[in-house]
């Protein structure tokens, strides 16, 4: 059986759990947004990180995402548009 390092993954859960996974990898391919995504929709209470702020939910880490993808096209960026990023390892 696959799992990620999360421990999320499509052992066990059936069907309906196979399914999100293919769905992800569709929507996000192979990347971390996926990931996140995946974890986020099977255990959304299980910890995904912990840093000098606190720690925070798959759950809680997938709203900051799409909060931040509305922001972006909310400025008219979208499919297509490119994004420089340079930050610190951490959310401060």
């Amino acid at each position: 059986r696959f799992r990620m390092r999360s421990g999320a993954g499509p052992g066990g859960g059936g069907l309906k759990t196979k399914a999100k996974l293919v769905e992800g990898i569709l929507r996000y391919h192979f990347t971390s947004a996926r990931h996140v995504w995946y974890a986020a929709e099977i255990e959304p209470n299980r910890l995904g990180l912990i840093d000098d702020m606190g720690e925070r939910t798959f759950k809680e880490m997938r709203s900051d995402i799409q909060a931040l993808a509305r922001a972006f096209q909310h400025r008219g960026l979208g499919k297509g548009s490119r994004i420089g990023v340079m930050a610190r390892n951490s959310r401060v």
